[in-house]
């Protein structure tokens, strides 16, 4: 037997973050108080489940973005980065799932449960993306699969939410990063 359980653990933990240089994924978690200075600093080390659910995912969404690249006559850029300087050496990076060629942010969602609805968080960071990336719109998509006799049989994305770039909205969300970085920073000094 080969155990890859460790190298798994290992592909997905959560290493010691830079201070000033936050990730685009991690601002709803800032701005909502579930990634709070001192966690920031020390994060909690990953569990099975949540590598494995990591793991997956990253599957997933190669296999979609490989078909996103092909579909029709409209070009999508598959995993632009974008990172943007907010001034004393704080900056804001991120990865798109995908962007359109008519202006629009794909943000794909792959959990097992097909979901009805985007949660907050999804439609949060699609609408990041859209003043990140410069895009009037977000859509959040997730893959589904028809099944005929238990066998799939057609894939398709199912948009599962919407929204507008808004950018006062966004330019709120970085004012709360720069507060964010200010308690990151005053309690990296009190543990020297």
């Amino acid at each position: 037997m080969i155990d890859l359980t460790e190298l798994l653990l290992a592909s997905h933990s959560r290493g010691p973050r830079e201070i000033g240089h936050y990730r685009a994924s991690d601002l709803y978690a800032i701005t909502h108080g579930y990634l709070t200075p001192e966690k920031f600093l020390k994060p909690d080390p990953i569990d099975f489940l949540g590598a494995f659910r990591m793991w997956q995912g990253t599957w997933r969404h190669k296999q979609v973005q490989e078909l996103l690249e092909k579909y029709g006559e409209e070009k999508y850029e598959i995993e632009p980065e974008r990172t943007i300087s907010l001034g004393e050496g704080v900056t804001l990076r991120g990865h798109a799932d995908a962007l359109s060629g008519s202006q629009e942010v794909i943000e794909i969602k792959t959990s097992d449960k097909v979901r009805g609805q985007a949660t907050a968080g999804h439609l949060y960071q699609a609408r990041v993306y859209c003043s990140l990336f410069d895009r009037r719109v977000g859509i959040v998509v997730q893959p589904v699969f028809v099944e005929k006799d238990g066998n799939p049989v057609k894939v398709y994305l199912k948009e599962i939410g919407r929204v507008e770039k808004n950018e006062v909205w966004f330019q709120q969300q970085l004012e709360k990063l720069r507060a964010f970085h200010t308690a990151v920073t005053k309690l990296a000094s009190l543990k020297e």
